[in-house]
Parts: C-alpha cells; structure tokens; sequence
C-alpha cells in the first residue's frame, strides 16, 4: 500500500541506502523463479526435473506437454530444464490460468519469438515478450527471461498480474515451495464448489481453518518420504485438522497408495500439524506398474 501511495504521489523509489532511483533508471537485481508467482495462484508445485527423469522418466513432463501442447518454445525449455515451478489456480484447473517457470539456459530466444513483441521491465535482467494476438486461455500470452537462467511461460489471464509483480516486487502471500526434494509444494486451500460443500459439509468446513499446507517429497535408495505441514488458523482448528487424519489414517487399507496414510505419522504444535510417511522402494516400484495403479484407481 505504501508502495502504490508513493507511485500515485510520484515519489521516486528509495532502495536498501537510501539513495533515491530515478522512475528511468532500471533496477538490476536477479530474480528467483518464486518471484514471478502472482498470490492469486494458490498451488504451486516445484519439480527437480533432473532428479525426476532419473526416478520415472519423462512423465510429468509428458503431462505438462499434453495439458500445455502446442508450444514449442515451452516443450524445449522442459526438454533442458533443471527444475520446472507451476503454479495454477486450483479453482479454475479447466481454464488453464497458469505461471510456469522453468531453470535453465532460455536457448531461441535472443529476440522476440514469431507472433512476440518485447515490452520493456523495470529489471535490466530480466526480458518480456508479449503475444500481438489474444491467445486461448491456456495458452501461453507472454514469456519472460530471468537473467538467462530461467523461462517463465504465461497464461493470457496472469501476464497482468506478472508485470506488475515485475513493476511492484513479489507478492507476499504467493507460494513458494522449498527449494529441494523430488517434488514440493505450497497449497492455500479454498472453499469447495456448492456441490461439494453440501455433499461434504465436515471437509468444507475444516478447510476453512487451515490457511496453509506445505510438502515435500523426497526419493532415494531407501524409498519414498513425504513430509507436510498443516498450518491451521488457530490451535483450536489444528486438534480438529490432526483428529480427522487420525480417522483418515485409521481408514485407510494400506494397499497401493493408501500405504502412504496408514503410515503416516502425526504431529501437532501450536496451530501446525505436521504428518510423515514412509514408503520402502519396492512399496515405490509396486506403485508405479500399470496394473496396480489401474487395480487401485
């Protein structure tokens, strides 16, 4: 808020100093990938693509191909990145509404690509080129280079909230999972749809005490770990969050997936609760036949 204040009142930006930077005079600060995350997207999901293709093969990327198809500059971004950041709007998963962020070097892209044009940024590191035509919805719409180490592709509905983020600084509230493991998260629950809520009124409303879910899994020689954190609205909602996964836990078969629940281990402090699981490697490798997979979907 102070920040808009000062732009409306035409006050130039005093950075960390105290010297006064002139509205012309560009920053020059190396952004990370979270950064680009605008908070109206409430899941964000972090990928070591290197550590994945190792542990399952192309996959995912596969999946991000098929649901994002089409554009090549994205499928080869994918195809040489080192880690890929999505972040979607969990409400509107059909629509398409996205930010993907993906390490490594942005090769074919020293000027605009065909159907682009470069908009200026306040970063001197950072490009950002814009589509000329109005694009599908899930398409990308704009792509922006973070000083030659990272590709963000954009979706029509998010390249405003990107530039001002860029023009701004990040957003404090958006996700921003942890920079390590297989695979991390950071998930803001919302309400479910109408139907939902009345066909699951007791999960309607503890989701609406929790504010936060963070996790992390990790891979290696002697299996499969997952790690989350429940970050409730008070403790009060918390003793609800741990009690119902003790019923959740105390229901599940433990075959195929649901190994991970009756496994799970809780713990509760103050308004967190924190829940583990273990899975042994060849628990891991019998999740991913396709026949047991099918058996448990």
């Amino acid at each position: 808020m102070l920040g808009v204040a000062a732009a409306a009142s035409g006050c130039a930006e005093v950075p960390k100093g105290g010297v006064p930077r002139s509205p012309d005079q560009p920053l020059s600060r190396r952004l990370l990938p979270n950064e680009l995350v605008p908070a109206d997207l409430d899941v964000v999901l972090r990928v070591d693509l290197e550590r994945l293709r190792r542990t399952l093969g192309a996959r995912l990327e596969d999946e991000l191909k098929a649901r994002y198809g089409g554009d090549l500059h994205l499928e080869q971004a994918l195809a040489r990145g080192r880690t890929v950041l999505v972040a979607v709007r969990a409400g509107d998963l059909d629509a398409g509404d996205h930010v993907i962020v993906i390490e490594g070097e942005p090769k074919g892209l020293e000027k605009p690509p065909e159907g682009f044009e470069e908009r200026r940024t306040p970063n001197d590191r950072v490009r950002m080129f814009v589509r000329t035509v109005t694009a599908a919805r899930s398409e990308t719409d704009a792509i922006v280079i973070l000083d030659q180490r990272a590709t963000a592709f954009v979706s029509p509905m998010e390249t405003d909230a990107v530039s001002r983020v860029l023009r701004d600084g990040a957003d404090e509230r958006r996700g921003q999972p942890v920079a390590e493991g297989l695979v991390s998260a950071d998930v803001r629950p919302k309400r479910l749809p109408a139907e939902l809520e009345r066909k699951f009124p007791s999960l309607a409303r503890l989701l609406s005490q929790v504010q936060r879910v963070k996790m992390l899994l990790n891979v290696n020689d002697d299996g499969l770990r997952v790690d989350a954190e429940i970050i409730a609205k008070s403790e009060a909602a918390a003793d609800k969050v741990r009690r119902f996964l003790d019923v959740f836990r105390e229901g599940a078969s433990g075959d195929g997936a649901s190994k991970l629940l009756k496994k799970m281990q809780l713990e509760k402090l103050g308004a967190v609760v924190r829940a583990t699981s273990r899975l042994a490697i060849e628990d891991v490798a019998a999740l991913l036949e396709p026949a047991q997979a099918g058996a448990d979907g």
